[in-house]
C-alpha cells in the first residue's frame, strides 16, 4: 500500500532475520525470495542478521543462493559469531587466545580476525576422578571463554571453561553469542540454545558471573563497545545512516 511505499522510499538498507523469517529449516518461507528479489531490483541494499553461531557467513550466502534469494556476499551477513569475534579482537590484548565452547564456524570467525583459539570439537575428561580433571593443562594465553552453540558440549569442556575463568578472574572474559534458551525447529520441535547448556552452566559456577552477549538481540549499547549486528554493520559500512535502515 501507500504506507509501505512511503517507508521504502526513505529506506536504502533493509536488515532481515533469517531462521524462521526467511526460511524454516531447508525451506524458504513462501514469497520471501520473490519479495527480496523485488527489493534488490529496486536498488535496496539487503543485509542479513542471525544469532545462529553454527554457520559461517559463507555458508549463509550459499543457503541464500540455494533457496532462491538474491545473491549475497559474506560482508552482507552479520552473525552473532562474527560480532563476538569483532568484540574479542578489540577487547583482548595482542596474542591472547579464546577457549571456545562452540562450533567450527565460531572458531573460523576467530581465525578470520587473528585470534588463536582452542576447544572446538569433542573432549574427554582426562581421568576417572575430579582430582584428575583439575590437573588438565591450561593454555596460559587464554583470556576469554566464548560460548555459542556446541554440538559437542560436555562436562569435560564445562570443567575447562570454568577453570580458565577461575584462573583469570576479572581478566578473563565470558562472552556469549546469543541469549537463546531454545532453538525452534520445524513442526514445533526444539533443541537447547547456546544460553541453555553453555552460558547458564558456566556463569553460576563463578557465583553468577554475567556474560557479555553479542548479536542481534544484545541489549548492550555502543557505549559498552559490544558489537551488536547493527554496530557491526555501521562500522563495516561507513556512512550507513540509521534513519535510512529498516
Amino acid at each position: 500500500g501507500e504506507a509501505a511505499r512511503a517507508v521504502l522510499a526513505n529506506t536504502d538498507t533493509l536488515l532481515f532475520d533469517c531462521d524462521g523469517v526467511l526460511w524454516r529449516g531447508e525451506a524458504a518461507v513462501s514469497g520471501a525470495a520473490a519479495v527480496l528479489g523485488k527489493l534488490a531490483a529496486a536498488g535496496k541494499r539487503l543485509c542479513y542478521v542471525t544469532n545462529n553461531s553454527g554457520r559461517t557467513r559463507a555458508a549463509y550466502t550459499e543457503k541464500l543462493r540455494r533457496l532462491g534469494f538474491p545473491p549475497a556476499e559474506p560482508r552482507h551477513i552479520f552473525s552473532s559469531a562474527f560480532c563476538a569475534a569483532r568484540y574479542l579482537r578489540q577487547a583482548l590484548p595482542p596474542g591472547a587466545a579464546a577457549y571456545v565452547l562452540g562450533s567450527a564456524a565460531l572458531a573460523a570467525e576467530l581465525e578470520a580476525v587473528g585470534i588463536p583459539h582452542l576447544g572446538p570439537g569433542p573432549a574427554a575428561l582426562p581421568g576417572p576422578a575430579p582430582a584428575d580433571w583439575v590437573e588438565a593443562p591450561l593454555d596460559p594465553a587464554v583470556r576469554a571463554v566464548l560460548v555459542g552453540f556446541d554440538e559437542h558440549f560436555s562436562y569435560a569442556k564445562l570443567c575447562q571453561a570454568l577453570r580458565y575463568l577461575l584462573r583469570g578472574g576479572p581478566d578473563c572474559l565470558l562472552v556469549g553469542t546469543n541469549r537463546d534458551h531454545r532453538l525452534p525447529l520445524e513442526g514445533g520441535a526444539g533443541i537447547p540454545g547456546a544460553r541453555g547448556p553453555g552460558v547458564q552452566r558456566v556463569g553460576p559456577g563463578l557465583g553468577g558471573l554475567r556474560a557479555l552477549f553479542c548479536g542481534s538481540s544484545s541489549l548492550l549499547t555502543l557505549r559498552d563497545r559490544i558489537p551488536t549486528s547493527w554496530q557491526a554493520l555501521s562500522t563495516t559500512s561507513p556512512g550507513t545512516q540509521p534513519s535510512l535502515c529498516l
